[in-house]
């Protein structure tokens, strides 16, 4: 397994000051060393660049519109980077994305685990479940994040699922949160809960091993599935719903290429060469999509 040793905040945002930019790198700094790596046992480096250089992990923080998204992480020939869109409350994203770049680099890292009565791989996205959960860290807001045994199947009575202790319980999702799974039939799985608190389950579509990372085919594939899902529509209803759709799946995917091809051509100038280490998912079990926790303010989620 990928294992990231040096990230870098990259201000690439027009009117953003470079001195909040390293604010939020040592407060970061201190979430991973203090808070992550205790149960985790990862950690990074984070500090502040102009530029992406070899062997770094590149956060870029944009001004641009990422597709209604607060930031993403990708890969370029098998390195991770991120983008983080500047708001009032980027530090948030900007510390879901460092937390997911270390916990699992090359987005594949996966639990093992059960659904609908048989196996199922979770896909590890430590933030995701309580993406709009955050707290504050030397005086800047980052994100909440899971705690390995929110991934165990039988986790020990009293344990601690998330650094907030927002999670009650295994595969809980959150308000805004997400949880997403790989079936044994080759099936990409969502579970959400609305900002309202409503839970949904959706099937995204095949997953393809050995293709693209599972987070990476995650964010490749159109929402709209999940918030449609529960719908009772005519069929004709459903027809126009379904052309509704491709159209919104288009658009969204030319926006994400848009980004990835802009990211890639400013990441050409280094060839970064990867650093490998080790690592081992835990099991866990099937998600829970009931709402228990008060949620806290924040952007818009990240992936």
């Amino acid at each position: 397994m990928l294992k990231v040793d040096r990230i870098a905040l990259i201000p690439h945002a027009p009117g953003l000051n470079v001195a909040d930019v390293y604010r939020v790198a040592a407060a970061i700094q201190q979430q991973v060393l203090a808070h992550f790596a205790r149960d985790w046992h990862l950690s990074a480096g984070v500090a502040v660049q102009s530029e992406p250089s070899d062997g770094v992990v590149p956060v870029f923080i944009v001004s641009d519109d990422l597709g209604g998204l607060a930031g993403f992480h990708m890969l370029k020939n098998g390195w991770p980077y991120a983008v983080v869109r500047y708001g009032p409350t980027w530090s948030v994203a900007a510390s879901h994305e460092v937390l997911e770049l270390i916990a699992d680099p090359t987005g594949d890292r996966t639990a093992l685990g059960n659904w609908s009565g048989g196996p199922c791989s979770y896909v590890v996205e430590v933030c995701d479940p309580c993406q709009l959960v955050n707290y504050p860290c030397n005086g800047v807001l980052v994100s909440d994040f899971c705690l390995p045994a929110y991934y165990e199947q039988n986790p020990p009575p009293g344990s601690q699922l998330s650094w907030c202790n927002a999670i009650k319980g295994p595969k809980q999702v959150l308000p805004g949160g997400t949880l997403a799974w790989i079936t044994q039939t080759s099936q990409l799985m969502q579970a959400t809960v609305d900002a309202a608190g409503v839970g949904r389950v959706a099937t995204l579509g095949s997953y393809t091993p050995g293709v693209l990372g599972a987070r990476a085919q995650l964010g490749a594939l159109d929402q709209t599935y999940t918030r449609l899902s529960h719908l009772k529509l005519s069929s004709a209803e459903r027809k126009a719903l379904n052309e509704a759709k491709r159209e919104a799946t288009s658009r969204r995917r030319t926006v994400v290429k848009l980004f990835k091809d802009e990211m890639q051509r400013r990441l050409q100038v280094s060839n970064f060469q990867p650093i490998q280490g080790g690592g081992n998912a835990k099991p866990s079990d099937g998600p829970d999509v009931r709402p228990r926790a008060r949620r806290m303010r924040s952007a818009q989620g990240p992936v």
